[in-house]
């Protein structure tokens, strides 16, 4: 039995030996060319896991940079992976590799998205400021819609506006009306559905904010459980002293009656928000023609 398991032993290290003698000999016939050509097909077939493990082997081993367009493919495939953070961080290495300059106004332009899908609409206004570039038609319809977006989740509705107005090719000015009527709109829902108002009916009438906002499930449960503790309050009243009932009932009134009005000006805000979105969205819709170079 010691024999045998010897004799495994002594095969299996041997196994591990040309294992590790042949793979790095393998992986070294693989020229850096066939490398990339690999992660490149590996990109387009949805592998994007694999893809990047190529694309950082070549990377650390590229110090001549004869791949330049390695962080573009990098940062595409973190952006197909919806990893904005690292395709921002590869986009913004791409940007200034020699070799794309003529690539410049679309990473330039991911870079935006990615912030836009992050929500830091501040840093996509900054990237869009400080790009000065030549962008051909296709682009600059692209970086109008870019910036009609950015202004308008910022609230600078005539920013958005005038540069949604840039983006309408003349095929599009009979649907300016259609757009105007789009932003207007939105100070009707932005009355609508306002935080503040919500917040301060809840504070008077617990509940009411909930059901103005739309969620009349939280608003009805909340004027029961705030009528409730206030009915509790009353009974306990007559068995306790009025301290005594406050000290009890006061914690959990609070945690309701405070928790409701905050509750009702969150409901607001993500009801707005998604209102807004539509707005948006048929915007977008609308004047999703660019105009072909």
């Amino acid at each position: 039995m010691i024999n045998s398991g010897s004799k495994f032993i002594r095969k299996y290290v041997l196994f591990l030996t040309l294992l590790c003698s042949v793979v790095p000999a393998f992986l070294k016939a693989q020229t850096p060319e066939q490398s990339y050509a690999f992660a490149l097909y590996q990109s387009r077939q949805g592998n994007y896991d694999i893809a990047i493990k190529s694309l950082k082997r070549i990377q650390f081993f590229d110090e001549q940079n004869t791949f330049p367009g390695v962080f573009k493919v990098l940062a595409d495939c973190y952006f197909e992976k919806s990893d904005y953070e690292n395709a921002y961080y590869y986009y913004d290495l791409a940007a200034v590799q020699p070799g794309n300059d003529s690539l410049l106004p679309d990473i330039v332009a991911r870079k935006v998205t990615c912030k836009l899908f992050d929500h830091q609409y501040q840093e996509a206004l900054i990237d869009l400021l400080s790009f000065n570039g030549n962008p051909n038609a296709r682009q600059q319809w692209q970086f109008n819609m870019l910036y009609g977006i950015t202004y308008f989740y910022l609230g600078e509705y005539n920013e958005s506006k005038q540069y949604f107005l840039e983006g309408a090719d003349s095929l599009q000015l009979k649907q300016i009306a259609g757009l105007n009527a789009d932003f207007k709109s939105l100070k009707h829902i932005e009355k609508r559905y306002n935080p503040k108002t919500a917040r301060v009916m809840s504070i008077i009438i617990p509940g009411s904010g909930q059901m103005w906002a739309g969620n009349y499930r939280d608003g009805i449960n909340s004027i029961l459980l705030v009528s409730g503790l206030l009915g509790v309050s009353v009974a306990l009243s007559g068995s306790l002293s009025i301290f005594d009932s406050f000290v009890i009932i006061a914690p959990w009134f609070q945690r309701y009656y405070m928790g409701g009005f905050q509750k009702a000006y969150e409901i607001a805000t993500v009801k707005q928000q998604k209102e807004r979105n539509k707005v948006l969205a048929h915007i977008v819709k609308t004047l999703d023609k660019p105009v072909v170079q």
